[in-house]
This record gives C-alpha cells, sequence and structure tokens, in this order.
C-alpha cells in the first residue's frame, strides 16, 4: 500500500499548469485534472504574475476533469481581472470541465466562456 508520501508526489504527474506571458498578456494553462488536489497551482500561477500583466487568459484544452475547485477558481479568475481592471477570459474548453461549467450555472454564476457569450 503506497504511503502518504507516496500519494503526494503522485499528485505531480496529474496536473499542472503552464504560463506563458508575451508582452503584458499571460496565458495559464493548465493541463490533466482541474481538482482539489491541484488547483493551488492555478492559484500560484496566477498570484505570481507581473503587476503590468494587461490582460489573463485561461487555455483550457488540455484540462481532462474538473470539479468544484474550477469552478471557484474561475470566480478568483474574475475577481482578479475585475481587482487589476484587466480583461480575463476563458478558451478552448473541453467536453467534461464544459459539462460541469454547464451544470453549474444553474447554481452558481460562472463566468461563460467567450464563445457562449450572446
Amino acid at each position: 500500500m503506497p504511503s502518504e508520501t507516496d500519494l503526494s508526489a503522485l499528485a505531480h504527474t496529474y496536473a499542472g499548469v503552464r504560463t506563458r506571458v508575451s508582452g503584458g498578456n499571460a496565458v495559464l494553462a493548465p493541463w490533466g485534472e482541474v481538482d482539489h488536489g491541484s488547483v493551488p497551482y492555478l492559484y500560484g500561477a496566477l498570484s505570481g504574475l507581473a503587476a503590468e500583466t494587461e490582460s489573463v487568459v485561461l487555455d483550457m484544452a488540455a484540462v481532462t476533469f474538473m470539479d468544484t475547485a474550477g469552478l471557484h477558481f474561475l470566480e478568483c479568475l474574475r475577481d482578479y481581472g475585475r481587482q487589476h481592471r484587466i480583461p480575463v477570459e476563458t478558451v478552448n474548453w473541453t467536453h467534461q470541465p464544459r459539462r460541469m461549467l454547464t451544470t453549474a450555472r444553474g447554481v452558481v454564476p460562472v463566468p461563460l466562456p467567450d464563445a457562449e457569450r450572446p
């Protein structure tokens, strides 16, 4: 049976986030599962952005699963944009995360991907 240390080491293999900054534009690209175990990587990437950041894009193309922690991160991302007065957007939603977003839409106010805005 794996020890707790072994399990925490596995957490680093199923998810992560790549951050690209070009000019003042930042792209956060999580991969794998966006859940309670991995979302701290997203919070760290967001809080590590330079004060001069002019926009943030969350690219969901490589996300295979998202739970409620991902929804909470979307609220944090929205608040970050408001606080810094910069545009934030989400792009490239895959099936399961989009389904989670659609399900939650009726329960909590969740920012819509640009493709679904009226």
